[in-house]
């Protein structure tokens, strides 16, 4: 069972106090919210701690303790973050989700058949009901 996972990527910067626009890989803004620290490693290296979250359109907001301007933000763009398994508490009845590790397509072609494997993000969806 994979301990961290990824729920959200750094896309661009926004303002200039240092606030960072993130791709949510998870149900909204509110359950990243609900982190304070996210990892910025797959084995959960280098925890940057979370000090405000906010809904933004489609994605959200985020400001981290030390990032207190845009070039430290930008720093950041292009980043995956990752949340511990163990720090996420999940109603009861309610489990993590992932999305199917690898895709397989059959192209065909006349006189020709083609299989390609591609690999998937694997990504949370925290709130599926069993």
């Amino acid at each position: 069972m994979q301990q961290y996972l990824e729920v959200c990527k750094a896309v661009t910067t926004h303002g200039v106090a240092g606030e960072v626009k993130v791709e949510l890989w998870c149900d909204d803004a509110a359950f990243l919210g609900r982190f304070k620290r996210l990892y910025r490693g797959p084995q959960g290296q280098n925890p940057i701690a979370v000090t405000k979250v906010r809904a933004h359109k489609n994605m959200a907001l985020v400001t981290f303790e030390g990032v207190n301007d845009m070039d430290a933000a930008r720093a950041l763009v292009g980043q995956v973050f990752y949340i511990d398994r163990a720090d996420a508490k999940l109603p009861r009845g309610h489990y993590f989700q992932a999305a199917a590790q690898q895709v397989r397509l059959k192209i065909v072609a006349p006189g020709h058949r083609i299989f390609i494997r591609l690999p998937v993000r694997m990504v949370p969806l925290p709130c599926s009901r069993r």
